[in-house]
């Protein structure tokens, strides 16, 4: 399972195009992404890690992660998260193109094999042009990290981000072969951190247990979200019987949300300062004596509905046995962008309410 988290494309161009004009004079220069890197962390204030690049894609405003993948002796593994609730930070790094152009740099000379760098930067891809003294060789630059045409044995490759070229010559040159290239004459420059934020499937199921509880008030929250993620996992290890569920089925998310609302009414029984952060309908107001029974109650009731739940499917109410389970397609989420602040994606719309 990958981690969809979405990046706001447009206004991250934008500011990027503004930072681009005041940093040079030259007009021609474009700050473009190169790629982004991910941060993991196991709580929304923790410690922070690199765990994997993802390259940017213009016509994509969002980026998946990868599951991590250990490396055995005969794949090398994959580099990605390591728990799909963890919080995520981003950051992007950049580079100037379209600024220095290199004519004639050496390839070779009396030999068909070419393997050199360069230039010690990332070159732009396709304006690569190659000459056997000073004549135009048959020899192009896909763009996709392949040199092809009839100067060449076989394709050829050339990495755009480290320079180098590869490629063998179908006859031995008359003369020195040279290149005329582009290239980008800043690198790997990092943008700060982006704010804390989950992958976009947890962000909604946690913003749909929100709603389901009324705590909507994000700035004074009953529940902060690293407890509600804590209370998912329990719940799901309760409905489940076992650890390390990397998806959710659409039919197991409401009783999910119940066994939370279950736990999180038991906070609340006990917990004054929680109570208060919520607002009850109609501006109801309750002693402590009145608080604990009605949370108590409301907390053997929805027990109740979770047991009722489970018998509907026809499994049996031992949390830890299911049988006969319909089988539901995951769920659908719907895309929301958090790049540029961390707060879960219903934010606007409760405050516009």
């Amino acid at each position: 399972m990958t981690v969809r988290i979405y990046v706001d494309t447009e206004v991250l161009q934008d500011a990027l195009n503004a930072e681009a004009s005041i940093a040079t004079v030259e007009m021609s220069t474009v700050l473009d992404i190169l790629y982004f890197t991910v941060y993991e962390s196991a709580s929304k204030g923790g410690a922070f890690v690199s765990i994997c690049t993802v390259d940017y894609d213009p016509h994509k405003n969002y980026i998946e992660v990868p599951a991590l993948v250990a490396p055995t002796a005969l794949i090398p593994g994959v580099k990605g998260y390591a728990d799909y609730t963890d919080w995520f930070k981003l950051s992007y790094t950049t580079a100037y193109n379209s600024i220095a152009t290199v004519i004639d740099a050496t390839l070779c000379s009396g030999t068909t094999i070419v393997s050199t760098t360069l230039v010690s930067v990332p070159i732009l891809p396709g304006p690569l042009v190659s000459k056997d003294a000073g004549v135009t060789l048959s020899l192009q630059d896909n763009r996709n990290g392949t040199i092809s045409g009839s100067a060449v044995t076989s394709f050829g490759t050339i990495d755009y981000y480290s320079g180098s070229v590869q490629f063998i010559l179908a006859q031995v040159p008359a003369g020195v072969v040279t290149a005329d290239y582009f290239y980008l004459t800043q690198e790997s420059v990092e943008s700060d951190l982006s704010d804390a934020t989950l992958g976009e499937y947890i962000a909604l199921i946690i913003a749909q247990v929100r709603t389901a509880l009324g705590d909507i008030d994000l700035d004074a929250p009953a529940f902060e979200d690293d407890e509600l993620i804590l209370k998912l996992k329990n719940a799901v290890r309760r409905f489940k019987g076992s650890e390390g569920i990397y998806i959710l089925k659409e039919s197991e998310i409401e009783p999910i949300i119940l066994l939370i609302r279950i736990n999180c009414c038991y906070d609340l029984a006990y917990d004054n300062a929680r109570y208060t952060a919520l607002s009850l309908p109609d501006n109801i107001k309750l002693n402590k004596g009145q608080r604990v029974t009605h949370y108590l109650e409301l907390a053997k009731a929805l027990e109740a509905q979770y047991r009722s739940l489970l018998e509907d499917w026809g499994g049996s109410t031992d949390d830890n046995f299911l049988t006969g389970t319909p089988q539901f397609e995951q769920v659908s989420m719907s895309r929301s962008t958090y790049f540029i602040g961390g707060r879960l994606p219903v934010v606007d719309e409760y405050r516009k309410g």
